[in-house]
């Protein structure tokens, strides 16, 4: 195929580089240099990388603490709630019942000690718990009786502190002078 080319200065040679000099060979020094900057910024970014990885790793990590601290005080809270809920849940203590029967007559006279201790153990028995602890209701009894016969079974009570089997009927009727 035959070029044709319309204009003049057109030529074959004037499509094709101009020949090189043996003299004019390209420096490579320029090059060098940017590669060799271009390295130290790649490692510089990568040690910025390593330690950003670092910091991330470690973050991570108290993360991970955190949130096993978070869950075990999660669990401790509902386990103290559920402690909570259940005794809410509980029955209130009920109230001490109230005594039914009347106080028996203050004993003043010692030939009542009969009615009197069958009055008195009838109101231990149905009342007692009312009254409260046994503790209690010796004191009631000695509140039941009038001063002389008071004043005995206190000395009766020094004696007999130790003794602990002593029923209230026997120990009545040793304060009281009755044997």
């Amino acid at each position: 195929m035959v070029k044709v080319f319309v204009g003049v200065g057109h030529s074959d040679a004037a499509a094709q580089p101009a020949p090189r000099k043996s003299d004019d060979k390209p420096t490579l020094k320029p090059m060098v240099e940017i590669l060799g900057k271009m390295i130290d910024i790649l490692s510089n970014m990568n040690k910025q990388l390593t330690k950003l990885a670092d910091t991330l790793s470690n973050m991570h990590e108290r993360l991970t603490k955190l949130n096993n601290e978070l869950q075990r005080d999660q669990a401790a809270m509902l386990a103290m709630l559920a402690t909570q809920l259940a005794a809410s849940r509980q029955p209130a203590p009920q109230p001490r019942p109230r005594p039914s029967l009347p106080d028996p007559f203050k004993l003043g006279k010692a030939g009542m000690l009969d009615v009197w201790l069958l009055q008195m153990e009838g109101k231990m028995r149905i009342d007692g718990d009312a009254i409260g602890s046994p503790e209690v209701q010796f004191y009631y009894v000695l509140g039941q009786l009038k001063t002389r016969h008071a004043e005995g079974c206190h000395s009766c009570s020094r004696l007999c502190r130790g003794e602990q089997a002593l029923g209230l009927q026997r120990y009545l009727q040793l304060s009281l002078g009755y044997l």
